[in-house]
């Protein structure tokens, strides 16, 4: 994107310390509705989490198998 790197640095941490703050005020205003939320939702999106990541590595596994015959079928001519 052509973006100086001293630019992007600065626009970077301008980026990070006011989602840092962001959150930081979000959990202090919601306070213990927000620790008996994540609580309670934490399992549910850990399960969420692992079935993607399984989802995904069972398509990435195919699709490197695929890749794999392909080429051995490429090399053999």
């Amino acid at each position: 994107m052509r973006l100086h790197h001293r630019r992007f640095l600065l626009a970077n941490a301008i980026g990070a310390a006011a989602w840092a703050g962001a959150i930081t005020l979000l959990g202090g205003l919601l306070g213990t509705a927000a620790q008996s939320w994540v609580s309670g939702v934490g399992w549910v999106l850990l399960a969420v989490v692992v079935v993607v990541a399984l989802l995904v590595s069972r398509r990435l596994h195919r699709m490197f198998e695929e890749r794999v015959a392909q080429f051995s079928d490429e090399s053999r001519g």
